[in-house]
């Protein structure tokens, strides 16, 4: 997760387009977020989108090679407890130890639909924008949080940190079929995580907490 994007940042980039008069006031603004999260409206959203993705599943022919894609942050780890206790905002040293202490769970409806994949023989690959030097705690907590079967995660090099999110990632995904990968699902919160070929059934997450251009 690249966390410059966090509400607060999405909030402000999309009041600046507004008239005064309709600005939501930030507080608000948080404590809607909160509430989607908290009143049981997040979890319903994600059934219907788990659901509707394993459905399209069921019709897809399973062949040698196939693979999901899913990426990490808000897509198959939850990091709500951490971003709620700083009340919607952030700070690198208690992101960065969050990450290190690798605290953060699965989200349910997503780890359905990862072993419903594994079930399936589909291989699974983790794809993120979190950067190296966080590749070990990342597969710790993955493990941790009962991703255990899975080829590989990706991480990314201090040489793609500048590189659009979407172009990274379908660049991945797109090396990864290179190498004999046949990607029939990529899952991930963010429009960028699913851009672009080589992805197969797009499955988007909800997240209203931030946006990754």
């Amino acid at each position: 997760m690249h966390v410059k994007h966090l509400l607060l940042v999405s909030f402000f980039l999309f009041t600046s387009l507004l008239p005064a008069q309709e600005i939501l006031n930030l507080t608000l603004a948080k404590n809607a977020v909160s509430q989607y999260y908290t009143s049981g409206k997040y979890d319903k959203e994600l059934d219907a989108v788990v659901d509707s993705a394993i459905l399209k599943l069921r019709q897809v022919k399973i062949q040698p090679g196939a693979a999901a894609v899913f990426d990490v942050d808000e897509t198959t780890l939850s990091n709500l407890p951490h971003m709620m206790s700083l009340d919607w905002g952030y700070d690198f040293g208690m992101w960065n130890k969050w990450v290190m202490d690798g605290m953060a769970k699965a989200i349910p409806q997503v780890k359905s639909l990862y072993d419903t994949l594994v079930a399936r023989g589909v291989k699974i690959i983790f794809l993120t924008g979190r950067m190296d030097e966080y590749h070990e705690a990342t597969k710790s907590n993955l493990i941790a949080a009962g991703y255990k079967t899975f080829d590989t995660l990706i991480t990314r090099h201090k040489n793609e940190k500048y590189s659009g999110v979407a172009n990274y990632k379908e660049t991945m995904r797109c090396a990864l079929e290179s190498r004999g990968y046949h990607i029939i699902m990529c899952v991930g919160d963010q429009q960028t995580d699913l851009q672009g070929s080589c992805a197969g059934i797009k499955v988007k997450i909800p997240n209203y907490v931030y946006i990754i251009d």
